[in-house]
This record gives structure tokens, sequence and C-alpha cells, in this order.
């Protein structure tokens, strides 16, 4: 049965609104000062002022991260079935792609290793509670 696309859109913009919150919160609240710091040694002007463009860059790619795992949630349905614990298995496989991926950032001290670890904690959660949520608006096309 194929992927029923436009569901994975409207599952990807839930979830991508969920995500958001959490990033907001996480990044005022928790992660705020750790990545001020970090960025402060790569570019203080950015730091002190972060851009409009950035924000939405952020926002974008929260979306499109939650529409891909929603995707990988489609995709591993039929294998796992419908339902929260399939959803978490979508968003722990994208949790651990992007955190890969930033992690060769920490390997090249772009990134202090205490953000790493903190953010990847702080971003586990938000890819399972996120892909859960998107998840509950994925529904297959009758057969």
């Amino acid at each position: 049965m194929a992927i029923n696309t436009s569901k994975v859109l409207v599952g990807g913009i839930v979830g991508g609104v969920v995500a958001n919150v959490i990033d907001f919160v996480s990044n005022t609240y928790i992660l705020g000062d750790m990545q001020k710091a970090a960025m402060t040694k790569l570019n203080p002007a950015l730091a002190a002022n972060p851009t409009g463009s950035q924000i939405a860059g952020f926002v974008i790619l929260d979306f499109i991260l939650i529409i891909a795992s929603v995707w990988i949630y489609a995709a591993i349905r039929p294998r796992f079935g419908p339902g929260p614990k399939t959803a978490v298995y979508a968003g722990i496989a994208t949790w651990l792609i992007g955190t890969t991926v930033v992690g060769f950032f920490c390997v090249v001290n772009m990134i202090p290793a205490s953000l790493y670890v903190a953010s990847g904690v702080v971003e586990l959660v938000n890819s399972v509670v996120s892909t859960i949520v998107g998840a509950r608006f994925y529904t297959e096309e009758a057969a």
C-alpha cells in the first residue's frame, strides 16, 4: 500500500508545531545560556542578536524534520503496526540521524560536548513527542 502523502504532510505540520513549541521552551529556558556561550565563540554579533532569518530557518527545519519523521512512521507502520510504539521508533530513528549529523560538529569542536549531550537529550524527547503527535494524524487510504 502506498504512503498517504497528504496525511504525512498534515501529521508533519501538526507535529512540527509541537516541535517548535518544545524547541522554543527548551532553547529559551533550558539550553539558552549554553547555546549563547557556544555561539559567542563562533560569532559574537549573532549570539547577541539572532536574526529573523535564523529563527525562520529553525522553524522551517523543525517542520521538515517532523514531516520526515511522520514519513518514516508511515513507512514502518505496515511492519510494526499503527500506534504510539511505532511512532516512538520513528522518532528515535529521526533523532539518531539528526544527532549523528550534529555530532560531526561536536567532533570538530564547533559545538561543546556538554551542549551536544544536553541538546541531544532534549531533542530525543522532542523528536519522540512530536512524532507521536504527528503520527496520530496519519491514516492509510482505504483499499
